[in-house]
């Protein structure tokens, strides 16, 4: 199967704040592809840029593909043309103004 994570999952799976074992069960199931999108990526280096999740010492936020790539195997998908079409063809959800969704209430070390 394939599954795309969302940002707020990223960051949780990376920082091992809290992710549920169903998560962790597809994620370490080889048979499975876990994507991430090029824009969920971008929001994490932002959160990381701007204080709310600070990386380990031993991590650069150039790192952050090697973490996503090399460390949990998930592949970065990056947003296309056709992505951005069916976006602007999404109805907006009532009281959620963020399309990036960036917002964190806590420091959280990666």
């Amino acid at each position: 199967m394939r599954y795309l994570l969302d940002t707020n999952v990223l960051i949780d799976y990376i920082t091992y704040d809290y992710v549920s074992a169903d998560i962790r069960e597809l994620s370490t199931d080889y048979e499975n592809i876990i994507y991430v999108s090029s824009e969920s990526v971008k929001e994490f280096i932002h959160l990381v840029q701007a204080g709310k999740i600070i990386l380990k010492k031993e991590y650069r936020t150039l790192d952050v593909f090697d973490l996503i790539e090399n460390t949990f195997f998930f592949e970065v998908k990056y947003v296309t043309k056709e992505h951005l079409r069916t976006f602007a063809q999404l109805d907006t959800v009532e009281g959620h103004n963020d399309p990036s969704d960036t917002s964190t209430s806590s420091v959280t070390t990666v």
